[in-house]
C-alpha cells in the first residue's frame, strides 16, 4: 500500500483550516496505510503556524523558504519521502473516506495523477468533472464536464485536490514557472504527463467540498 502525504498549501488561512484540518486528520486516520498531514505555510504574517501546532499536534507544519504561491510545492516535494502526495487547497472539507478511491488507481504503473470530485460549499451541486480537450476556431481549449460523474480519464487533474505520483512529478520538473503565480499550471502538468505516456484519472467517488476562489483571494492580496 502506497505511503501518502496530504500537503495543504496555506497563507493566512486559519478561517479555512478550522474546517479542513479536522477532516484531513480524519481522512488520514481512515487510510489503512502510512499517511501524514502536512501544512505548507507560505510565510503567513498571521499566527497560523502557532495555531496549527497548538490545536493539531499530529499535523506537520513546514514553513516555505518564501511565499512562492503554489510553486512552493516544487520546493516541498523533493523533501518528502511519501510515494503519493495529495495536493490540497486550504479552502476545502474532505469526505472521511476521501483517500481510498483516490489512491486505488496508483497500482497501475502509468498513472500520474487522480483528481477528486468537488461539491460547492453547501453541497448543492457538483462543480467539477473530467476535463476534455476541445478544438474551436483554430484554437485548442479545454472544459470541465460536471454533468459527467463517472470514473474516466481526464486531460488533467484539478490542482486544488489531486493526488500525484511524487517521483513522476519531480521527473517532470514540477509546476512550470511560466504559469506563475497560478492558473493553468495543472493543465500544463497533466498535458506533459500525457506526453510521457502517463495517465490522469477522474474519480467521482473521492469527494471534497470547495469554497471556490477563497484561498486565491487571500493569496493574491499578498502579491507585491
Amino acid at each position: 500500500m502506497n505511503s501518502v502525504c496530504l500537503a495543504i498549501l496555506n497563507y493566512n488561512g486559519r478561517k479555512h483550516l478550522e474546517y479542513l484540518l479536522p477532516t484531513a486528520v480524519a481522512a488520514a486516520q481512515n487510510y489503512p496505510g502510512q499517511c501524514s498531514v502536512h501544512v505548507l505555510d507560505n510565510r503567513s504574517p498571521e499566527p497560523d503556524v502557532d495555531w496549527i501546532r497548538r490545536e493539531f499536534p499530529s499535523v506537520q507544519v513546514v514553513v516555505a523558504a518564501e511565499n512562492d504561491f503554489l510553486f512552493s510545492y516544487n520546493w516541498l516535494l523533493p523533501q518528502l519521502s511519501e510515494e503519493i502526495v495529495v495536493i490540497l487547497n486550504n479552502d476545502l472539507r474532505l469526505d472521511e473516506h476521501f483517500l481510498a478511491p483516490l489512491l486505488r488507481h496508483f497500482t497501475a504503473p502509468d498513472v500520474f495523477a487522480v483528481s477528486a470530485s468537488s461539491y460547492d460549499w453547501e453541497g448543492r451541486e457538483r462543480t467539477i468533472g473530467p476535463a476534455r480537450l476541445t478544438f474551436q476556431n483554430g484554437f485548442y481549449d479545454w472544459r470541465y464536464e460536471p454533468q459527467r460523474q463517472e470514473l474516466c480519464h481526464t486531460l488533467f487533474a484539478s490542482g486544488g485536490f489531486m493526488a500525484v505520483d511524487r517521483k513522476k512529478f519531480l521527473e517532470l520538473g514540477g509546476f512550470n514557472r511560466l504559469f506563475h503565480p497560478a492558473y493553468c499550471e495543472d493543465l500544463d502538468l497533466g498535458f506533459r504527463a500525457w506526453r510521457r505516456g502517463w495517465r490522469s484519472i477522474y474519480e467521482p467517488a473521492s469527494v471534497v467540498w470547495h469554497r471556490e476562489h477563497a484561498s486565491w483571494e487571500v493569496s493574491a492580496a499578498a502579491r507585491p
